[in-house]
């Protein structure tokens, strides 16, 4: 049997974000730098391990009060990756369109909504590339006729593993 790429989605900058991840291959994301007290550092690495994905993250920093670190590993089972179903809202008081629309024609499949107007309500002839309050959305039809705009995608069962904290002020003072 071949293996499969482990794909999920993680809350990345303010929106979700598709991760796909090879067997046996790795993903890092860091960030840091310069504070106003100090310095700090956030990171985080998922590799593939065959039949499980597993999560890393570490912060690490200094401020007027010392140096920290901490960190925790986590792991979710391939078959677990899509365990937490998605979230949705009533798509009620949206104004959904797609983006480009023209003359009923659709340019590309990348759906907008704007909160505020009612959803059955023909306001037909805007141009969703020139409203700055509408965003993409990603609809969801859990009944005929019943319509719902999905918050967040399904997410994985992330079981934690190992966790560490160490205050290098405490030590340095014996605690």
């Amino acid at each position: 049997m071949k293996p499969i790429t482990a794909r999920f989605w993680i809350y990345h900058n303010g929106s979700y974000v598709k991760l796909s991840i090879k067997p046996g291959k790795s993903l890092n994301h860091h960030v840091g730098g310069r504070t106003d007290e100090g310095w700090s550092s956030y990171g985080q690495i998922w590799r593939h391990e065959g039949e499980a994905v597993t999560w890393g993250q570490y912060s690490d920093g200094s401020d007027c009060d010392g140096r920290m670190s901490r960190g925790r590993e986590s792991v979710c089972r391939l078959t677990d990756l899509k365990a937490r179903p998605a979230e949705t809202e009533p798509a009620t008081g949206y104004r959904i369109g797609w983006m480009g629309q023209s003359r009923g024609y659709a340019y590309n499949a990348a759906l907008y909504a704007r909160f505020g107007y009612s959803a059955d309500s023909n306001q037909s002839g805007w141009n969703f590339t020139d409203e700055p309050n509408f965003k993409p959305v990603t609809l969801a039809f859990t009944k005929p006729g019943i319509v719902r705009l999905v918050t967040s995608p399904p997410q994985p069962r992330w079981q934690e593993e190992d966790a560490y904290q160490r205050d290098y002020a405490a030590e340095a003072m014996g605690y």
